[in-house]
């Protein structure tokens, strides 16, 4: 996707100036942003975690080709982790949308069953309910949740959370406006946060009022959320890992009283 597309009305050469340097900046010469798909693990004692999970594959999204009928080596690349899809037992979602949910399920028979069936899958209560009953006219439920959201409930793996519960020692947030349920995944104990989308580009750390095109459900609400957020990391120098951003990150407070993104823990 290009910067224009992605960020339209926002000069390409502003998106640079409030951008790290180098491959940091995750824009190319050529104007198209880098962004990362990525799929979390964490082992903590006996769990075994997920957090979100990708596209999936054999997934039909004709609207978005990005997208559509993916055959991309993720249980392989689990399995040379060490991570078998029976040993998984707990998959998080951060929000519901087409790029977090996909590998959930595999198609088998002709229809779609989990992918990790021995899971406990933690779903937002209100990110599934927006979504299980969308507003009229609107088009009906989206295809990534009939096949890769619906199956799990069917099956009786969905835990159904809100913020402020704690599973398995992750604490979960508040961070609806990019979607209206969506969450914040906290490490309990270690101050190492899953963001999801709360940004998809290091520059919306230095310029939370840049929404995500048109992705985000609630734009000024997202703005609101992402600037809270980020006024809480910087301060307690939180780590943070964002499903689109690549290596971990941390903010730091300019002298002008804003924010900005640097790559490590």
């Amino acid at each position: 996707m290009t910067c224009a597309e992605f960020f339209p009305g926002i000069p390409e050469s502003e998106v640079r100036k409030h951008s790290p340097a180098g491959a940091d900046r995750r824009l190319g010469r050529d104007g198209h942003l880098v962004m990362s798909t990525q799929i979390f693990i964490l082992r903590r004692g006996s769990v075994v975690a997920l957090v979100d999970l990708g596209a999936g594959n054999g997934k039909a999204r004709p609207a978005e080709p990005y997208w559509n009928n993916l055959n991309r080596p993720y249980l392989e690349t689990l399995a040379s982790l060490g991570v078998a899809p029976d040993a998984v037992t707990h998959v998080f979602f951060t929000h519901l949308h087409v790029d977090h949910v996909g590998l959930a399920t595999t198609k088998k028979n002709g229809d779609w069953i989990p992918t990790f069936p021995r899971a406990v899958h933690v779903v937002g209560k209100t990110e599934f309910e927006f979504w299980n009953d969308p507003a009229p006219g609107g088009g009906g439920r989206p295809p990534s949740f009939v096949d890769s959201v619906l199956p799990l409930k069917e099956a009786g793996l969905v835990q159904w959370v809100e913020p402020g519960d704690s599973i398995a020692g992750v604490r979960l947030h508040d961070a609806a406006g990019h979607s209206p349920g969506a969450l914040l995944l906290e490490l309990e104990g270690e101050n190492v946060w899953l963001t999801g989308d709360l940004f998809h580009h290091p520059a919306q750390i230095a310029r939370p009022d840049w929404p995500s095109g048109a992705f985000d459900w609630d734009q000024e609400k997202n703005t609101r959320c992402r600037t809270r957020w980020l006024a809480r990391f910087a301060e307690t120098g939180a780590v943070l890992f964002a499903t689109h951003l690549g290596n971990a990150l941390r903010v730091e407070t300019t002298a002008e009283g804003g924010f900005f993104p640097k790559r490590g823990r």
